[in-house]
């Protein structure tokens, strides 16, 4: 039976209830001396009628579907349809007696009345036996569903109290949401783009093998943030249906001082891994716990022994699990460094680790130095040279041109000179590739679009070195004020250092506001 089925079926059945209800009332007030089953039936008629009000209300409630017991009886005790017909019958019969009973012919008919009785007493009696069979078939039904209720609230109420117990040690731990970093990496992956990493030998090897570490290094501009973002996409989608498998990753970002230091990126690392466990280890409980409760924060020693935990023991199931971390050099050279090389050092020879590490950055010293074999055993290295990343640029750069009219609007030769000027020009970076067509499409007539594309910087630096001088006249004074505040504080939002150059180092007074800074 539907749930819309079960609240009509006995919606019907209260109001006939209340019917008859009415009527034995109305017999019992009109007629002196009424018969002890009349009341009887009174009485059962109103338990029935409480119990189908009660089943009603309940369906309207909570929902029929979550009345499965009531929606079972229903359907194959047939227990409400001969309550109905019961009722019904009993009705007619408490009628005519009520009608005999009030007639102007009070002789004959009272005579006829009384004779009458005896066989309509016996058949009232059968049915009220039958109502409170039926009934009390309805209300065990409405017993169970009520404890089934009863349960279903108590364990919701219990899950709830969980759910914020795990919110609140979870958002207790030191970390930083590096997803915002992950999305904007998305954004500006090319489709197709990477795939040559997957085929490679070197990441065949660590993604088989648990305890691997793998350390992807390139120049800046190579796109190593967009292929860790590509990494971690395949591995999840790989592993979509496996909840053995857990993976986590951090970005470092020079310009977020949040995500520089060691114990956010250990902290953000524990917390994806037991959100995806969705069960708090008792490790970590007791980590809690010995800080108070949550009213102090862990150490960094604390937390990496907690996510050593999560990297050498099952938690919640999960058997493998793999760790992507991008951009180490964005931490600060010195002490901030040293500090997170020395946590990836530690972690990547973790004894029986059931986790393979992969990082990326650039190749620089104490880098370098930190994935050395001496240093981590099972470290290999893999280096995004120009050759392996070309035909992941041409696909970017005709992706580019194609989205753009402003690119491929100019003749066919003219775009296909642009293609071939940007690849043999990139020397393996994309972010080279970007900055050229910002200029490229600001060229309005193909004399200047070719003078573009031969006078072409050779290298990021004397990019950016145009870019620089490139900068209108009547800007340079705030041009030469953000180099100065960005020199003196990296870590800028562009909110911050627009109220930071519009003032004179000089003056009381702004030079100008923000707003008029934002027009510029």
């Amino acid at each position: 039976m539907d749930p819309l089925s079960v609240i009509v079926s006995v919606a019907a059945l209260a109001e006939l209830a209340l019917k008859l209800t009415n009527q034995c009332h109305e017999y019992l007030t009109d007629v002196n001396n009424a018969d002890e089953d009349v009341r009887r039936l009174c009485e059962e008629v109103e338990l029935v009628r409480d119990i189908i009000e009660k089943i009603v209300s309940l369906a309207e409630s909570v929902g029929s579907d979550r009345l499965p017991e009531i929606g079972k009886v229903l359907k194959k005790t047939g227990a409400a349809q001969r309550i109905k017909e019961e009722l019904e019958q009993v009705g007619k019969t408490l009628q005519k007696r009520c009608e005999r009973q009030r007639s102007k012919y009070r002789g004959t008919k009272k005579v006829l009345s009384n004779l009458a009785w005896p066989i309509e007493k016996k058949e009232v009696e059968k049915a009220i036996g039958r109502i409170e069979k039926d009934s009390k078939i309805l209300h065990r039904a409405l017993d169970v569903d009520q404890a089934s209720l009863s349960e279903d609230t108590n364990r919701k109420v219990t899950q709830e109290k969980e759910r914020a117990y795990f919110e609140k040690i979870i958002n207790w731990l030191p970390s930083v949401d590096t997803s915002s970093d992950h999305n904007i990496a998305r954004t500006r992956h090319q489709a197709g783009t990477g795939e040559w990493l997957f085929e490679l030998g070197e990441y065949l090897a660590w993604k088989k093998a648990p305890g691997r570490v793998l350390w992807l290094n390139g120049k800046t501009g190579c796109g190593k943030t967009v292929l860790s973002s590509t990494i971690i996409e395949r591995i999840k989608e790989e592993h979509s249906k496996n909840s053995a498998v857990a993976t986590a990753y951090f970005y470092f970002n020079f310009a977020d001082t949040e995500k520089r230091h060691a114990i956010n990126y250990v902290s953000s690392l524990i917390q994806q891994l037991v959100v995806q466990s969705r069960a708090i280890p008792t490790t970590l409980e007791k980590l809690y716990q010995d800080c108070n409760h949550g009213t102090s924060k862990p150490s960094l020693r604390q937390v990496v022994e907690m996510l050593k935990y999560c990297a050498t023991s099952e938690i919640a199931g999960a058997t493998d699990i793999f760790v992507i971390t991008d951009s180490l050099d964005e931490c600060p050279q010195g002490e901030v460094r040293n500090e997170v090389l020395g946590v990836v050092k530690e972690m990547s020879n973790w004894q029986k680790s059931k986790t393979r590490f992969l990082f990326t950055s650039r190749p620089e010293t104490d880098i370098q130095k930190a994935f050395c074999i001496s240093s981590i055993p099972t470290s290999v290295s893999v280096s995004i040279e120009p050759s392996r990343i070309s035909g992941d640029i041409e696909d970017y750069i005709s992706a580019e041109i194609t989205k753009d009219e402003r690119l491929y609007d100019w003749p066919e030769e003219t775009v296909a000179k642009m293609k071939s000027a940007l690849a043999k020009g990139s020397n393996g970076m994309f972010r080279w590739v970007h900055c050229q067509l910002v200029e490229l499409r600001k060229c309005i007539s193909s004399s200047e679009l070719d003078a573009t594309l031969v006078d072409l910087p050779k290298t990021l630096g004397a990019t950016y070195s145009r870019i620089l001088k490139n900068i209108d006249l009547k800007h340079i004074e705030l041009a030469r004020r953000a180099l100065m505040w960005i020199m003196f504080q990296p870590a800028w939002n562009a909110r911050a250092l627009a109220d930071a150059i519009v003032v004179e180092p000089t003056k009381n007074q702004r030079s100008a506001s923000r707003k008029d800074f934002g027009k510029r």
